[in-house]
């Protein structure tokens, strides 16, 4: 239940797209062909003129590449393929069937590390025979990224973007996967770079949602009304567009203009634009009509959040999880919500342990790993990787340097050495309370106030007060259940 949510784009991989990306939709959708591509256009006519295999593929490979997979040309480019199956090139013949489907087969992606190697050795074949499959390259770098190989997964995304980078799919994962890096200004030059922020809706929603979400610069959003107002091509290319112009004219109080491009995105919606109409609904109390009832995985999570749910909100975040697998953040909330509301350390390290190398885990994951194991009396890694949190911590972001610091003072506390423990919490709580942080304040008090139980019971009383007060205020619903409950 994130404060400030937009519609950053999603990455999945090219063979998932319409699969993850597009829910049903209560409107169908245009069979207007791609618009403004001079070699698309001469492409259709060569289908025409000589209907063979090479031109089939040709104006097949193009479809997709606009994201364009409907529609009548589509339908019947896609019959004569599969009618032509043992004729085609092996990349060709994953785009129409994609064996790497069946390779997941679970509700997302695969998270198993010896079946994500699995899956990029496929991927590297295909590169071998087609090393112009921008595709396939942008995929093995989604895979590369969920094994934590981010050098890897760098030079792959390169040459996706030096092949295909002013195509809407690439240009957006790529924005994504460097978000993931921790680089949004990287992908705010890299979209604007592009020259289509103000001609291409997708492209235009991305780099609206980075730059407002980021506070990187202030986004004209006029821009948006004209480039909506002046749009003639598929709706769907609108919808997440639609979404976030319409969230920030609700947060600025014009909620029936707001509300009402919400419900027009609603009608084509993606994935993520569900997960936002259901955001505004719980976070904001914002009404919105036509939203699916088949809620997807994110938003979902918010729903059981919400009601208290901490079990099946866990659950719900582990689907999300292999949903967009290179992200660790939900695997993180689901190892905090184990270790805050359910009391449950074992499932973080049944989760991580043994997941990937702790080198390669991120600042949350070794931080939830190591509360866990502190909580159970294990002393056995927690050195070594508040070295590795150390070194990975963001000395700039005060929420990680104050949890760097209050987990080190439970380190310290639980060895028995409790002054010196207790001075680290209070220079975490500190920074937070100057920073004015008070939803991580809340949880951080709460943390503090288990360490001092026992040891100090005034003190506990004190932290134990501050934490069920700024929890009720700021809707942390783990910790006020927590109290309520004694």
């Amino acid at each position: 239940m994130m404060d400030n949510r937009q519609l950053i784009p999603r990455w999945h991989t090219s063979r998932n797209f319409d699969k993850f990306n597009i829910p049903k939709c209560t409107e169908t959708k245009s069979n207007a062909l791609p618009k403004g591509d001079v070699w698309f256009d001469r492409a259709v006519s060569e289908l025409q003129s000589k209907p063979n295999l090479e031109n089939h593929i040709d104006i097949f490979v193009r479809l997709i590449q606009h994201e364009h997979r409907y529609g009548e040309l589509y339908e019947r480019v896609l019959s004569y393929l599969l009618d032509n199956l043992q004729d085609l090139p092996p990349a060709v013949k994953d785009l129409v069937i994609p064996k790497l489907r069946k390779s997941d087969r679970s509700h997302g992606y695969s998270t198993q590390r010896e079946h994500v190697s699995l899956i990029i050795a496929k991927l590297k074949n295909i590169i071998v025979k087609y090393p112009k499959d921008s595709l396939t390259w942008m995929d093995l770098c989604f895979y590369y990224s969920i094994l934590g190989e981010e050098a890897k997964a760098v030079k792959c995304a390169r040459i996706a973007i030096s092949i295909s980078g002013n195509n809407s799919y690439i240009a957006r994962s790529y924005a994504r996967f460097l978000l993931h890096l921790n680089e949004p200004e990287q992908a705010e030059y890299f979209l604007r770079k592009t020259g289509l922020i103000d001609i291409n809706p997708l492209i235009q929603s991305a780099y609206s949602s980075i730059v407002t979400t980021y506070d990187l610069r202030k986004w004209n959003y006029k821009k948006s009304i004209k480039l909506i107002d002046s749009w003639r091509g598929d709706p769907f290319f609108l919808t997440e567009l639609l979404a976030s112009l319409g969230t920030e004219e609700i947060k600025n109080g014009a909620l029936s203009r707001g509300k009402a491009r919400l419900e027009k995105a609603l009608l084509t919606p993606s994935e993520n634009v569900v997960s936002q109409a259901v955001w505004l609904n719980l976070k904001h109390k914002t009404k919105i009509n036509n939203i699916p009832h088949d809620t997807p995985f994110e938003a979902n999570v918010n729903k059981l959040y919400t009601s208290k749910n901490f079990t099946a909100c866990r659950e719900a975040l582990m689907n999300l999880f292999a949903f967009q697998p290179y992200s660790t953040a939900p695997l993180e909330d689901a190892g905090y919500i184990s270790l805050a509301a359910l009391n449950d350390p074992q499932f973080v390290i049944d989760t991580s342990e043994n997941r990937v190398p702790h080198t390669h885990m991120t600042f949350g994951e070794l931080n939830n790993l190591v509360v866990a194991k502190l909580m159970l009396g294990d002393f056995s890694i927690v050195n070594n990787c508040l070295k590795l949190m150390s070194n990975r911590m963001d000395k700039t972001d005060i929420h990680q340097r104050s949890i760097f610091l209050a987990t080190s003072g439970m380190a310290l506390i639980k060895s028995g050495f409790i002054d010196e423990g207790v001075e680290l919490y209070d220079k975490s709580m500190l920074l937070l309370k100057n920073n004015r942080s008070n939803r991580a304040l809340g949880i951080a008090s709460h943390f503090f106030a288990q360490q001092l139980k026992e040891i100090n019971p005034e003190r506990y009383k004190i932290l134990s007060t501050s934490a069920k007060n700024l929890a009720k205020t700021h809707d942390i619903y783990e910790i006020v259940d927590y109290y309520n409950e004694r």
